[in-house]
């Protein structure tokens, strides 16, 4: 019984004593530092780097100072794809150990950390390479830096809002990809001095833009003009579904609208206004991507080379369509000119019954009936009596007087009595309608094959951009 009670007793001064110890550990763990200890050691610090902030802090000179850059992107703000301007929100961040107060007071400082001002202690010379504004120094005199006493670390972290300049590539536009770089450096300091690394580049904290996608990031560090850098790339892509629907798709469906010109009635009225139409499209739809893109870009888009193609071409078709109601108004002459030549050849037959009668063409060798026969041809309504028998041009095969009549716009009817009297009659309504066909099939297949060879390379850049998402 007198057992049990001391090992009880025993057992509740041993919980007694670990209860003890545990609050002295607390209490000492809560009160290791004192505003007293931290500014002591703040006043330290002011002290070292009196008038020295420009002096890196290193015992050795001879060796580098290592910097790290972090940058976390926030949001993509805008990319200016005319000026070649990308606007980002990001949290930078740069770490370094401060050897100068390590060397003398870290083993005796207390384990915190303390906020110093940025003026008050030696710090990196940052600036933008890049920037699309002045080149000012990153970390500002304002600024606030924490410095770890027992490690001598020194952390700077910053919200910033910068603006890199990088050259735009809109060969493939709206289907185009941008590669931007926000390259930083230390004004101050060569590469044997100080050396700046890449520690992170991520996006945790990303929030998505409407017209823009983040495609891949990357860091590269390089020296340069004997200074060490650090390059932040970003590749992004352009949202082209908008584009699609307002740009290429109304642009080839005008393309191919601008086809059926040639299948409009030509007594309708309607050609001329409709090819026209087309046209004036064309070059709006042209002024407006242009406005859009860089003035002075290598490469041009291939969508202002497809654009200024398909203008070129409604231009021909508005062309050829007056070129096709011109002919058309030969038709209406066409029986005018009819009336005259029945009424020659009325008066060409009364005289040479008369000249049989008197006997004047009898016998006569040279003078033949066969010779006086005549293709009588009416040009801008002047009528000629050309001779079908000679020895410098003889009579050419059927297909190739068809040839001649369109390419010289000669209306032509044989005589009865000629070798090809049960040829077929031309008439300048056959010779439009067989031009509105040939054109029309001509054109049709010519844009077909030019938007195939426009949109495979375009279609390849869309399906790399679509896998890559």
């Amino acid at each position: 019984m007198i057992i049990a009670i001391m090992c009880t007793n025993g057992m509740a001064m041993n919980i007694t004593f670990i209860l003890f110890c545990f609050v002295f550990f607390l209490a000492n763990e809560g009160h290791g530092a004192t505003w007293s200890d931290v500014s002591d050691e703040v006043v330290k610090i002011n002290n070292i780097y009196q008038d020295k902030t420009s002096v890196i802090p290193l015992q050795d000179l001879s060796q580098t100072l290592n910097v790290s850059l972090g940058l976390q992107l926030l949001a993509l703000n805008n990319y200016d794809d005319v000026a070649g301007i990308m606007d980002i929100s990001t949290y930078l961040s740069m770490e370094w150990t401060e050897e100068i107060y390590f060397t003398a007071h870290g083993a005796a400082a207390p384990d915190t950390s303390v906020t110093i001002s940025a003026a008050s202690i030696w710090k990196p010379s940052l600036i933008l390479v890049n920037s699309a504004g002045a080149s000012t120094e990153i970390v500002q005199e304002q600024s606030k830096l924490r410095m770890y006493l027992k490690s001598g670390k020194c952390e700077w972290t910053e919200n910033l809002d910068l603006q890199g300049s990088c050259r735009p590539n809109v060969y493939f536009y709206p289907f185009d990809v941008h590669d931007c770089s926000f390259k930083f450096t230390s004004r101050a300091y060569n590469s044997t001095e100080l050396t700046l690394l890449a520690s992170s580049f991520k996006k945790d904290y990303f929030e998505e833009n409407v017209a823009w996608s983040v495609e891949k990031m990357s860091t590269t560090t390089l020296i340069q003009d004997s200074k060490s850098h650090v390059k932040f790339q970003i590749r992004i892509s352009r949202r082209s579904l908008n584009f699609v629907l307002n740009y290429i798709l109304p642009i080839l469906i005008l393309s191919v609208l601008n086809i059926f010109v040639f299948m409009l009635p030509r007594h309708s009225g309607e050609r001329a206004g409709y090819s026209i139409t087309c046209f004036l499209a064309f070059v709006v739809f042209l002024n407006t991507i242009v406005t859009s893109l860089p003035k002075s870009s290598a490469p041009v888009s291939c969508l202002v080379y497809y654009l200024t193609v398909m203008m070129v071409v409604s231009a021909i078709i508005t062309v050829l369509v007056l070129f096709t109601l011109m002919i058309e108004k030969r038709v209406e002459k066409e029986d005018e000119v009819k009336d005259k030549r029945t009424e020659i050849q009325r008066e060409t037959k009364g005289t040479t019954q008369k000249m049989t009668k008197d006997g004047k063409q009898k016998g006569n060798g040279n003078t033949s009936s066969s010779q006086s026969r005549c293709c009588l041809c009416f040009i801008q309504n002047r009528v000629k009596v050309i001779p079908t028998h000679t020895q410098l041009f003889p009579v050419p095969p059927r297909c190739l007087q068809k040839f001649a009549w369109i390419c010289r716009g000669i209306v032509c009817r044989n005589d009865p009595d000629m070798l090809y009297k049960d040829a077929k009659k031309l008439r300048w309504v056959d010779v439009a309608n067989a031009l509105d066909v040939f054109f029309f099939v001509f054109f049709l297949v010519g844009e077909f094959i030019f938007t195939i060879g426009y949109l495979s390379p375009v279609s390849v850049q869309y399906s790399d951009i679509s896998s890559k998402n």
